[in-house]
């Protein structure tokens, strides 16, 4: 079965949750959209042969991508590191199209955040070689979520592309020191392709990750089993690319102050990325709302109420929202936010068609 995506990125660490639309542009839940467990030597993608490992029992489809493409997830942890990884492999000679390097960042953030890990602090956005990343606090870990492309190819048309996206995240007790050389040890010990090449991410031969952190006296811990959907998005050109997983709940607090906070929205099956404005009003018992597509394409202002809870004051809260866009097309719906301001919203327009958003950072 093929699957049209819809929503970006998947969550790694603890599930995959996501929204996926079939290619009617019906919506499914991430129950759908099923993975198979199997040993990671049979994998194609591989960090260490007693994590876990899942392929995707669905190929997809996503207008970044030319073809199809099946996915791969390998995942787990000590007590001491983390980590988890997507790979991405277009199927019948595919490939992946690049985008612009804009859109990295918020595909890195949204990435940890769909991995359920709480986020204390942000570094800033970096790039080297088709690979771009981002260091971070989560749980008193020192971690860093990245995007690769490999197997870099043009078309008939000198467009760049790629032959596989591999995103995701690794977490250490301690400090990382260089945090780029770290992210390139666990690229080299990484393999990507059949067992019988022993490729890794970078394209030469696997290299062993003989760090403390990983060395497991014991069992290592068990990861949560892993449902749901990645969803792929392209590499940037140049020198850094991007690769998306499936969406999640984003992590950015909603602050009393009026905030631009990255957000994706899905209405009637068209995807567009952007920023929303959240600015609380006084007791933060409502909020205006000003979202604005990335290209320009809608803009919309609204107001959200909240039924439970208080917009802004760092505590979980829910509610109804309403918007009207300068294209004419209406929606209301409702929301839920958590504390630490992630949050998702769903309803519908005036057409009876589905709108969707996750909005965080």
């Amino acid at each position: 079965m093929v699957r049209v995506q819809r929503l970006g990125l998947a969550a790694l660490a603890v599930t995959l949750p996501m929204m996926a639309a079939t290619s009617a542009g019906a919506t499914t839940t991430s129950s759908d959209v099923g993975w198979r467990q199997i040993d990671c030597g049979r994998s194609q993608l591989e960090l260490f042969d007693w994590m876990q490992c899942r392929i995707s029992t669905d190929k997809t489809v996503e207008h970044n991508l030319k073809g199809t493409a099946r996915h791969y997830v390998t995942l787990g942890g000590t007590n001491a590191a983390a980590a988890g990884m997507v790979l991405s492999v277009p199927q019948d000679d595919g490939y992946f199209t690049a985008y612009p390097p804009s859109e990295s960042e918020m595909a890195i953030r949204t990435t940890v955040a769909g991995a359920g890990r709480k986020v204390d602090q942000w570094g800033p956005y970096k790039g080297f070689d088709r690979t771009g990343y981002m260091t971070f606090v989560s749980d008193n870990m020192n971690c860093v979520g990245f995007d690769h492309g490999g197997g870099y190819k043009r078309d008939t048309s000198q467009e760049p592309g790629y032959l596989f996206l591999l995103r995701g995240y690794f977490c250490e007790n301690g400090p990382i020191a260089d945090p780029q050389a770290r992210l390139v040890d666990y690229l080299e010990a990484t393999r990507v392709g059949p067992e019988s090449l022993r490729r890794n991410a970078m394209g030469d031969r696997v290299r062993s990750l003989d760090l403390p952190h990983w060395r497991v006296s014991g069992a290592p811990l068990a990861p949560a089993p892993v449902v749901g959907q990645p969803v792929v998005v392209t590499p940037a050109p140049g020198a850094v690319v991007v690769a998306q997983p499936a969406v999640a709940t984003p992590v950015v607090a909603v602050v009393p102050a009026a905030q631009s906070i990255p957000t994706r929205v899905t209405w009637g099956g068209i995807v567009s990325q952007g920023a929303v404005q959240i600015t609380p009003h006084a007791g933060g018992r409502s909020a205006s709302l000003a979202y604005g597509a990335l290209n320009g394409s809608v803009s919309c202002n609204g107001q959200m109420t909240a039924s439970t809870g208080a917009i802004g004051i760092n505590a979980p809260h829910d509610g109804t929202w309403s918007a009207t866009c300068n294209n004419g097309e209406t929606a209301t719906g409702t929301y839920r936010a958590d504390a630490a301001g992630r949050g998702v919203g769903r309803g519908t327009d005036r057409l009876g068609r589905s709108v969707e958003f996750a909005f965080g950072g």
